[in-house]
């Protein structure tokens, strides 16, 4: 309920301020309340007969809402017309009115004082009558007169106004072909973006294509190396198994070992080796009773087996020359060892020579430098 009486407030508020501007024509000259009117000279009438003709009001406690208070010298003209009109019908002919407005300092209030000089009384002729209303038709012709200027210079405003708008207009104008013409610069510009940005996506999905393509390679290729590591995994176990199963089966078999094997004697001067990093120690090589012989070659297999175990001083990792005829022919690396025999692989030989059996193997000294005349290869044996 109160939300309505509200609205309904507002509404009458908004007319009341349309009201107040038409009723001050539009016009540009300031606005001016009326804080008081006050009355002297009169007589023949009361301060509240002469305020009771009057259009002009002093402003009230609920103004806008009925437009009061404002001052308007046309309208204030018509009251000062209705007044003396008023004292020549009562016979007062020569009545002079003037009118003095005082502006309150810093403020839009104006105080009026309305000075009445009644003259002499007369009774009214028709003479009289004649020449107050030729007066009054006078008068009408001056408000009318003002009042056509005052449009006609409004009218004189308005066109200056339509004058500075429609070179205003044509100013914006020019500035609105400016833009249109950059706004179709940038869609040229953004349609060869678009055309560029299809460029790359197609290049982009050539470019997913192929590395699809390379992804599938590069699969089938992991899974190759793969089942080649599982290849080789398992021929290495079948190395190892080999290996251990050929040990196994010289290790069970009687050795005959001659004379001549057990006086061959380690090389002088083996305990003064030099230990290098990866190589066995002097301790070890101290321990080495004899050289070897090859008594079984896995060409396949790339090993071969030699007389010489752990009773001669043998450990495994250690690093031995197969000779024949004091004739470099390959080194070869301990990979397992027995009590009496020993598992060795080839890790170099000289090219197109093959390891028999009855070849001597002898412990490579740390330091010593092994030259083949023929070319080497690696992990080949007869």
């Amino acid at each position: 309920m109160v939300k309505r009486v509200f609205i309904c407030v507002l509404v009458f508020f908004v007319f009341a301020m349309v009201a107040t501007a038409e009723e001050l024509g539009q016009g540009k000259e300031e606005i001016f309340f009326v804080k008081s009117i006050e009355f002297k000279g009169s007589t023949c009438f009361q301060e509240r007969e002469l305020s009771g003709m009057m259009r002009t009001k002093r402003r009230g406690f609920f103004f806008p809402f009925f437009l009061r208070g404002l001052l308007n010298e046309d309208i204030l003209q018509q009251d000062i017309a209705r007044i003396k009109r008023a004292y020549s019908e009562k016979g007062f002919l020569d009545v002079g009115i003037q009118v003095n407005k005082k502006i309150l300092p810093n403020s839009r209030y104006v105080l009026l004082q309305v000075k009445i000089e009644e003259g002499i009384s007369d009774n009214k002729t028709e003479v009289d009558q004649l020449k107050v209303s030729l007066q009054e038709k006078e008068n009408a012709i001056n408000l009318l007169t003002g009042y056509l200027e005052k449009v006609k210079q409004e009218k004189i405003d308005k066109e200056t106004q339509v004058e500075a708008l429609d070179k205003e207009n044509k100013h914006v104008k020019s500035i609105l072909d400016v833009e249109i013409s950059k706004k179709r610069e940038l869609e040229n510009k953004f349609a060869e973006l678009e055309q560029q940005v299809l460029k790359k996506e197609e290049e982009n999905k050539a470019l997913t294509k192929k590395l699809a393509n390379i992804n599938e390679v590069l699969t089938e290729k992991l899974a190759a190396i793969k089942r080649a590591e599982e290849l080789f995994v398992n021929a290495v176990n079948d190395v190892e198994f080999a290996v251990k199963r050929e040990l196994d089966a010289v290790e069970l078999q009687p050795i005959a070992v001659s004379a001549s094997d057990k006086e061959e004697s380690f090389p002088v001067g083996a305990e003064k080796i030099t230990v290098l990093p990866g190589a066995v120690s002097g301790e070890d090589t101290q321990q080495l009773r004899r050289d070897g012989k090859v008594i079984v070659v896995k060409e396949k297999l790339n090993f071969v087996i030699t007389n010489i175990g752990e009773e001669d001083g043998v450990k495994s990792g250690m690093l031995f020359n197969i000779c024949r005829d004091d004739e470099i022919l390959a080194t070869a690396k301990v990979i397992e060892v027995r009590k009496t025999v020993s598992a060795l692989d080839i890790t170099l030989q000289q090219e197109d020579v093959l390891v028999r059996e009855g070849d001597i193997v002898k412990y490579s000294l740390v330091g010593q430098s092994v030259s083949f005349v023929n070319k080497v290869k690696k992990s080949k044996v007869a």
